[in-house]
């Protein structure tokens, strides 16, 4: 049973350290960019346009 559990186990960590690595990657961008702008509008805007694309809209009544 070791043996069908083993090879899923490993394959968990490097995922797991790839969306890390992105994580801190996509945090470095942010702080780089308020940085240098100094306007947190321009980090939001796209975060908040593709929430706003991706929300469904209201309820028909």
């Amino acid at each position: 049973m070791d043996w069908i559990n083993a090879p899923l186990r490993g394959r968990a960590r490097p995922g797991v350290g790839a969306l890390i690595a992105l994580g801190m990657l996509l945090g470095l961008v942010v702080v780089l960019a308020i940085a240098r702008q100094r306007d947190v509008s321009l980090v939001i805007a796209p975060v908040a346009g593709v929430i706003a694309t991706r929300s469904p809209g209201p309820s028909p009544s």
